[in-house]
């Protein structure tokens, strides 16, 4: 939700913190930030499809397609921060603070899961239902993203 909430504000302000020279390579970080998001958006499409089709009960830790997850939204994040390198220092504090909280839920203590889909492969206990409904929650956000980032790409193209 975050990182939509961070993309709207994007749409809105792209046109304060950017010049004109950098436009081209803020265009070209945008584009490989959509490219993160749709990997990991078809990551945990096929991790959830085959949860869902191989009937996995609830409690079955996957560590390698988990850690394969937390690659990905590093991947997401990474770019997020090149992104955000082009922005207004308002944008760029709440891009970091984004950036610095999905870190810490990747990897802080104390554990916690972006969603329940994360949470299903470390084995904690989550309904098929909560899965599914969680996992289409996630993947329309993450499809928004991507529709702002090739509007945002737009927008700072016609300047």
């Amino acid at each position: 939700f975050r990182m939509l909430a961070y993309v709207k504000h994007l749409n809105s302000d792209v046109d304060k913190g950017i010049s004109a020279q950098k436009k081209a390579e803020m265009s070209e970080h945008l584009d490989l930030l959509k490219q993160e998001l749709s990997g990991y958006m078809k990551v945990r499409k096929k991790y959830a499809d085959s949860l869902m089709r191989n009937n996995v009960a609830p409690g079955n830790k996957n560590e390698d397609n988990l850690e394969v997850l937390k690659e990905k939204m590093s991947q997401v994040m990474q770019e997020l921060r090149a992104v955000n390198d082009f922005v207004s220092p308002p944008l760029q504090a709440e891009g970091d603070k984004l950036n610095e909280d999905m870190y810490n839920v990747l990897y802080g203590d104390p554990v916690r899961y972006l969603s329940n889909l994360e949470a299903f492969l470390a084995g904690v206990s989550v309904t098929k239902k909560d899965l599914a409904v969680d996992g289409s929650v996630h993947y329309q956000r993450l499809e928004e993203c991507i529709s702002l980032l090739t509007g945002i790409q737009h927008k700072i193209g016609k300047k």
